[in-house]
């Protein structure tokens, strides 16, 4: 009996060993973050991961990265606009520069978005993280706008924007049909994994 108990104990501390480790690896740690180095458009779609899938057709692709700076726009449809004249679009604006604004004077100078309220940006590591949105989202058009703030001798701001929504060619056949079978815009939860899979910690000194 006093051998089973012992091998007990043994099993419960694996177990939590385990899920000390678990919960290690998906709580991201930290005090700031910024938007990771990306080089091509691959690395871009595989950080967002489901957010673009079945957006197959790239519309633009145009990345530029140097030392210290970086500075991406491209798009996807989920259909090829030569066959269809419809189709939903989701892109990505990415860079940084210099600006010495705080959130509250981000958010002054975006008056009419809606803050993002997600769980996830109460950990430490997103404390210079603000995220916006519009209030009136639709089918036709939609965006999350993020900022990460960055403090030091040269103040710094990375800023994403994640965009998308539906189009039809003007007086085509079907378009309202097409246009009740459009996708409907990304909530706010997947919006936010997107942007944070974009994120890494800032390196501390």
């Amino acid at each position: 009996m006093k051998h089973r108990s012992k091998q007990l104990i043994l099993l419960l501390a694996i177990i939590t060993g385990l899920y000390a480790c678990k919960k290690k690896e998906t709580t991201p740690t930290g005090v700031a973050s910024r938007v990771k180095t990306f080089n091509s458009e691959a690395q871009l779609r595989q950080a967002l991961g489901s957010f673009v899938t079945g957006y197959n057709h790239t519309l633009f692709a145009y990345g530029d990265h140097e030392e210290g700076d970086h500075d991406f726009y491209m798009a996807w449809a989920n259909t090829d606009f030569g066959d269809k004249p419809y189709g939903a679009t989701r892109g990505i604006l990415l860079f940084r520069y210099e600006d010495d604004r705080t959130k509250e004077q981000i958010l002054d100078r975006y008056y009419a978005n809606v803050v993002v309220d997600d769980p996830r940006l109460n950990n430490p590591l997103y404390s210079n993280i603000l995220i916006l949105t519009t209030g009136n989202k639709t089918k036709s058009t939609w965006f999350y706008r993020l900022f990460a703030l960055h403090r030091g001798p040269i103040n710094k701001i990375d800023e994403i924007e994640l965009s998308g929504g539906f189009s039809i060619v003007r007086g085509a056949a079907g378009e309202a049909e097409w246009f009740e079978q459009a996708p409907e815009p990304p909530t706010d939860k997947e919006a936010v994994t997107a942007l944070l899979n974009l994120l890494e910690p800032v390196p501390v000194d």
